[in-house]
């Protein structure tokens, strides 16, 4: 794998799938540290101003509270298809904003985000998986997800790494907030 620099303005950030039904479904032991780090990565695209784009899949409720989904977010309620990329107009949207690279966490690791990151990387997308804001409701699951993805090209990182990728430098009121917000 070639190296890759994260860079804001080629950026967009996917949250696939952080709802209540599902989240309740997770591993507590992990499912709220995980859940805060999704919420890292909808502070990245405020912070960075970098498009969010945030999925629920049908009949599974409404995204958690705690992420605080900023107005003005693009949302794909109702999605149907596990890949994001089966919502008609979720592909549209992200060549819309001229992006190339893609920030993705979700649920579940395996399934939703797995194939979303198959139809992104086919579609000549750079993605960026959270694996520590990603989940699956089996430990198994999840950790051949993350390999499945990264074996396909993409790239595993942490909430952490990718807010100070993003940043580039420890300097400003951003980068403060940052280290203040990783604790």
């Amino acid at each position: 794998m070639k190296p890759f620099t994260l860079q804001a303005h080629r950026t967009a950030v996917v949250l696939i799938d952080f709802q209540i039904r599902l989240f309740q479904a997770m591993d507590e032991t992990i499912s709220f540290r995980h859940a805060k780090n999704a919420e890292h990565m909808v502070f990245a695209a405020g912070a960075f101003e970098v498009p969010l784009i945030v999925t629920e899949q049908l009949k599974m409720g409404r995204t958690l509270p705690s992420l605080e989904v900023p107005e003005g977010t693009t949302t794909f309620a109702e999605k149907t298809h596990f890949s994001c990329f089966g919502h008609a107009g979720f592909e549209d949207t992200l060549r819309e904003t001229g992006v190339d690279t893609l920030i993705i966490s979700g649920i579940e690791t395996h399934v939703c985000v797995a194939q979303t990151v198959r139809d992104a990387l086919g579609k000549g997308f750079q993605v960026v998986v959270v694996a520590d804001a990603c989940l699956s409701r089996r430990r198994m699951d999840y950790r051949l997800g993350l390999r499945r993805m990264q074996n396909a090209g993409a790239h595993i990182w942490t909430a952490e790494a990718v807010l100070f990728e993003l940043q580039g430098c420890f300097e400003g009121a951003r980068a403060k907030e940052i280290s203040r917000r990783i604790r």
